[in-house]
């Protein structure tokens, strides 16, 4: 992928600050964000794990084309443990969540699904 030009860079600088703005704010609210929606308990558990992973999907993104030499595995490893840290803060920080280890899965798995849409676009506008 070429190097973005000096417009396209600062437009990546600020959708980066956005989204990582976003994951800070979203994952440390001080109460559960879901709290005011009215899901069914049956589902609540794959709603919270699709929103999970649709949630992390642009860092994803967002790697693949900031970081176009740094291979999936590296991306998807700290994209695993940057939510890790995040649940890690909302256990010990004093804020009504609670912290569990398939947010950090379903979180990683957003992070690898962004990771590989990039990608794939990025091969199809090259035609290969």
């Amino acid at each position: 992928m070429p190097s973005p030009t000096p417009p396209a860079r600062i437009g990546l600088i600020v959708l980066a600050t956005v989204i990582i703005a976003a994951l800070v704010s979203i994952s440390l609210w001080p109460t559960h964000v879901d709290q005011a929606l009215d899901i069914d308990p049956r589902f609540h558990r794959l709603v919270e794990s699709c929103a999970n992973v649709a949630f992390y999907l642009p860092l994803g993104i967002l790697a693949r084309i900031c970081l176009p030499r740094v291979s999936g595995a590296v991306v998807i490893a700290l994209g695993c443990l940057t939510s890790g840290c995040f649940e890690l803060l909302q256990a010990v920080l004093p804020i009504d969540r609670t912290p569990a280890i398939i947010d950090v899965a379903t979180n990683t798995v957003g992070v690898a699904i962004g990771w590989w849409v990039a990608g794939a676009v990025e091969r199809d506008r090259r035609g290969d």
